[in-house]
C-alpha cells in the first residue's frame, strides 16, 4: 500500500492513508485541507521514475535486437555475393585449382584450342547496266513525228520523244522558249499560257529536237 496517498491529522499530527475519512488514531475526521505526508509526494515520484526507467529499459532493448537482426541480415548478403565465380561455375575446381572451363594450360597463356575461323561470304557483285545513249530523237504526237502545231490558251497537249535507238538510259529534258506564251512540263505536257508563238525544245543525250508551237 506503499503507493496509496497519506495525510497528516491535524489533531495528532500522526500520518495514515488517504482513503480514511477519519483519523484511526484519534477519531478525528480529516480535513479537506489536511496536509499530505511527505513521504507521499516521495512515492509518487519514485513511481514515476520506475515507470520511466522501465521505458527506456524497454526502449534499449529493443534497439539492440533491431541492430543485432540488421547486422545478421548484412552478413547474409555479404556471403550470398562473396564468391560469384563459384555460383556462376557451380563451385567445382580442379586439383590445381583451375576451373575446368578454362581453355588455358597451367602456366601457359596460350588457349589449348583456338578458336574457330568463320569465312564471310563476299559481298555480290553489282554489275551497272550499259549506259545507252540516244544517236537521234523527233517529237511525236499520237504516234507521228510533230514539228509545228497549233493549240489554244489553257490547252492541254501530250507530246512524246521517239529516241533511236529506243532503250535510252537517260530521261529528256523540255524547254520553252518563252514560258508566257505555253508552258511544259518534264512529262511532255505541253499547256497553252498565252497567244503568241515559241519554241519547243526536248534534249536527250546531248541531241535536241524542236518543234515551234502556236496559241491562239
Amino acid at each position: 500500500m506503499g503507493f496509496l496517498p497519506q495525510v497528516k491529522c491535524s489533531r495528532c499530527d500522526r500520518q495514515y492513508s488517504g482513503l480514511r475519512a477519519r483519523c484511526p488514531y484519534c477519531g478525528a475526521r480529516r480535513s479537506s485541507k489536511g496536509k499530505r505526508a511527505a513521504d507521499a509526494d516521495n512515492s509518487t515520484w519514485k513511481l514515476v521514475i520506475g515507470i520511466l526507467l522501465m521505458v527506456a529499459l524497454i526502449a534499449a532493448v529493443v534497439v539492440l535486437l533491431v541492430n543485432a537482426h540488421n547486422e545478421k541480415k548484412a552478413n547474409t548478403d555479404g556471403q550470398d555475393g562473396a564468391n560469384p565465380d563459384t555460383s556462376q561455375s557451380g563451385g567445382v575446381s580442379s586439383v590445381d585449382g583451375t576451373n575446368p572451363g578454362d581453355s588455358t594450360q597451367p602456366g601457359t597463356d596460350e588457349p589449348t584450342q583456338p578458336d574457330p575461323v568463320i569465312d564471310e561470304p563476299d559481298p555480290p557483285i553489282v554489275i551497272d547496266p550499259p549506259t545507252i545513249n540516244a544517236e537521234s530523237i523527233m517529237i511525236t504526237y499520237a504516234g507521228r513525228e510533230k514539228t509545228d502545231f497549233t493549240m489554244k490558251v489553257s490547252e492541254e497537249v501530250q507530246l512524246k520523244v521517239k529516241t533511236v535507238p529506243a532503250e535510252i538510259t537517260n530521261t529528256p529534258v523540255w524547254e520553252s522558249s518563252n514560258t508566257s506564251v505555253f508552258q511544259v512540263l518534264q512529262s511532255g505536257l505541253v499547256i497553252g499560257v498565252g497567244k503568241g508563238t515559241a519554241t519547243l525544245t526536248v534534249t536527250v543525250d546531248g541531241v535536241s529536237a524542236k518543234c515551234i508551237v502556236r496559241v491562239k
